[in-house]
């Protein structure tokens, strides 16, 4: 062997171990990944593994007074092997040449999120969920998110299937086309947190069984529409007013120019979807102007002559949806102080960047062209209409502009 392949045969070995196996001195196959270029054996509990399709079976664990004989080394035909003695592990790895084993007891409950601590308590944000009604460009982005700030639960629902012109504007991938969108988030989604509890339905959030979201919906919970059109924003406002739950609605103006979010809570005397945009009757959703997109298909480009934007600007408007979701979701917590919610009205309106106004009318809220600027918004109240046919005490049948005061 040359003098390389020696420094490779005596750099030593790590080993990651689940706390939690180390308490219950786990018994049985090892799941996980080995990474030879650093000779790295990760073990993974099984809330990931079930989710994800590429962990492998790495080993066998067993408790000492198991196995039956004193040198532990009793599966030849697993590369890795752990004999509990105590809580202490002795491990064994085959074919190694006298390398040493170093063992690492990691928690995901406290390392993952260890960098969060004193901005969102993981303990207090394990006990929330958030709703997801489309899990395309936005709503992927906005899930992901909050399962990294520690969120108990999430329930997604989106009935497409990523395709290639998805791939650029998507935190998926090549070698995810032809899936399920709501499949690859789940799979996503526990690789960052295991332990947080994702439903997933393939369908639109109108088509879901009531009764099976009833079963699973939390009381500190959130709705949040991610979808393409308004249509689902309707939707959201009164899945939030039935199950007494905070909402908000997000998405992208024409080229992704501008972002627009919109939040409601039941009971409170605010503003519903109705009384802001007006009604969801006869309204055509071709119509770009009215139509707010996270993206769009290539026979609709053809159609509308719409660019939907790169992606970093639809990240834009993605995470100010989620800082504010997690602003209403931990705003009654002791301690938490929150980021958005003191400055901001019930809708807001994004600048990403500057276009002309007959491309995105929103730009005449931010001034002449001159005074326009990036990264900057305009927010103010929606009015409340008592003519409003969803919310109104006069519940009028006529159309309602779009009362937004910004």
């Amino acid at each position: 062997m040359d003098f390389e392949k020696i420094q490779e045969a005596l750099r030593p070995y790590t080993v990651l171990i689940p706390e939690e196996y180390r308490k219950q001195r786990y018994e049985g196959e090892l799941w996980g990944y080995y990474h030879p270029e650093t000779k790295t054996y990760n073990i993974v509990q099984e809330a990931l593994y079930d989710a994800r399709t590429d962990a492998k079976v790495l080993g066998m664990a067993v408790r000492k007074e198991h196995t039956g004989r004193e040198d532990g080394d009793i599966f030849g035909q697993f590369g890795l092997s752990i004999v509990w003695n105590e809580e202490q592990a002795e491990i064994f790895v085959r074919d190694n040449s006298g390398s040493e084993i170093n063992i690492d007891y990691y928690s995901t409950r406290q390392d993952v999120f260890s960098r969060n601590q004193g901005i969102v308590e993981q303990d207090r944000m394990a006990a929330k969920q958030a709703i997801i009604s489309g899990i395309g460009s936005g709503g992927f982005k906005v899930g992901l998110e909050l399962v990294r700030a520690g969120i108990g639960s999430l329930i997604v629902a989106d009935n497409d299937i990523l395709a290639y012109h998805n791939v650029c504007r998507h935190e998926c991938g090549i070698h995810d086309v032809g899936r399920y969108k709501v499949d690859c988030f789940k799979e996503r989604a526990a690789d960052i947190n295991p332990n947080c509890k994702i439903y997933t339905f393939r369908d639109l959030i109108q088509h879901v069984d009531p009764a099976e979201l009833e079963k699973i919906i939390w009381k500190d919970s959130i709705i949040l529409c991610c979808a393409d059109n308004r249509h689902c924003g309707y939707v959201c406002n009164e899945l939030a007013d039935k199950y007494n739950i905070p909402m908000i609605d997000a998405g992208c103006g024409p080229r992704g120019s501008t972002g627009e979010v919109f939040w409601y809570k039941p009971n409170s005397g605010m503003a519903c979807y109705t009384c802001a945009y007006g009604e969801d009757k006869g309204v055509d959703y071709s119509n770009q102007a009215v139509r707010r997109r996270f993206y769009a298909t290539e026979t609709e480009l053809e159609k509308l002559h719409f660019q939907p934007g790169m992606y970093l600007d639809i990240q834009l408007t993605a995470i100010f949806e989620t800082k504010l979701a997690i602003d209403i979701l931990m705003e009654h917590e002791e301690g938490y102080e929150a980021k958005l919610l003191p400055y901001i009205n019930q809708c807001t309106v994004l600048l990403n960047y500057p276009i002309d106004q007959d491309v995105n009318p929103y730009m005449h809220l931010f001034g002449t062209e001159d005074e326009r600027r990036p990264f900057t918004w305009k927010s103010g109240p929606a009015q409340k209409n008592d003519s409003c046919s969803y919310c109104g005490a006069e519940k009028s049948s006529s159309d309602i502009g779009c009362n937004i005061v910004a």
